[in-house]
């Protein structure tokens, strides 16, 4: 999971760094699974080593994975080296990567699960979760930010 919170902070950076809309529908999306993220983990380090601290600790560490990733993209964006070597497409190398990263967990852990379940409501529950990616699209164009 820190990994994946790594690539968090890497998918908003990088989604600023292509546009302000972008970046703040990225940052949204994060956002609204981030708290989850940190739930889950805190009660599966409460539940094995009955600590709280602990359980803290493993909150925080996700917290900062994500900080550090979107500070790496954020320096290295504005290094010479990137402008040299890759010119202006370095946040978009990262935004594709972090993507990646994504769609990768995706098809390999979340669908294969919703899949399986035999509770057919866990299917419309990515539905919805596409349509409310939709839906913020249109309300971002609606006012504006685009």
């Amino acid at each position: 999971m820190t990994i994946h919170s790594f690539f968090d902070g890497v998918s908003i950076v990088a989604g600023f760094e292509v546009s302000s809309e972008l970046g703040f529908l990225v940052f949204v999306a994060v956002l609204l699974h981030k708290i989850p993220d940190g739930l889950t983990i805190s009660s599966i380090v409460l539940v094995v080593f009955n600590d709280r601290k602990k359980a803290f600790i493993a909150s925080a560490v996700l917290a900062l994975a994500t900080i550090f990733g979107g500070a790496l993209v954020w320096l290295l964006s504005d290094t010479e080296f990137a402008a040299e070597v890759l010119g202006d497409s370095f946040a978009r190398i990262a935004l594709s990567f972090s993507a990646g990263v994504f769609l990768y967990v995706a098809a390999t852990d979340l669908l294969p699960v919703v899949n399986q379940s035999e509770n057919r409501k866990t299917g419309l529950y990515v539905l919805l979760g596409v349509a409310v990616f939709y839906i913020a699209s249109w309300i971002i164009g609606v006012v504006g930010l685009e």
